[in-house]
């Protein structure tokens, strides 16, 4: 390991160039062995990590069921003392205990509700461009997209050439 990371450093000092086929096929073996390395080492954090968090809910199992137990006691006293007066708050060393209001919870039927709201505000169009169909049917002309139908231009769209992609694809063992 040590001989590979002092081989690596090598490389990069004597600042290496890709001048011939022997050159970039030597890159690309060490490319495929570094790519190795990445999933070997994330292969073992990965179980490492699974391991752990399986522990970790082990080692929680009890003190949730602990906490639970202790919720629901106080959950019990602060409402029969909210009971008798509810204005009861208390206040420790270890913590408070009081209520808080909520709002209500709104629970909707979409279907119902457009139905019975439809000539209202209360409801709103939503358009959004089928931008699949869009690039399959229309068409580019200078730098513009057209539709083939009319030959509008469709503004709204700007079209950016990219340059080629380099693709390096490493040999599969």
């Amino acid at each position: 390991m040590a001989n590979e990371v002092a081989e690596k450093n090598e490389v990069l000092s004597e600042e290496f160039v890709v001048d011939t086929p022997d050159k970039a096929d030597w890159a690309l073996g060490k490319l495929r062995e570094i790519s190795k390395e990445i999933e070997q080492n994330e292969r073992l954090a990965k179980n490492n990590i699974e391991r752990i968090r399986d522990w970790l809910d082990r080692k929680n199992e009890k003190s949730n069921e602990s906490k639970k137990y202790f919720e629901s006691l106080l959950h019990e006293y602060i409402f029969a003392e909210k009971e008798k007066d509810p204005k009861w708050k208390l206040d420790t060393p270890n913590g408070k205990l009081s209520t808080r209001k909520q709002q209500p919870k709104w629970n909707y039927d979409d279907k119902k509700l457009v139905d019975e709201l439809k000539n209202t505000d209360f409801l709103k169009a939503v358009y959004k461009v089928n931008k699949a169909d869009l690039k399959k049917k229309a068409v580019i002309k200078n730098g513009h997209v057209v539709l083939p139908d009319t030959g509008e231009i469709v503004e709204g769209v700007v079209i950016e050439p990219v340059s080629e992609k380099a693709v390096i694809k490493l040999a599969e063992e």
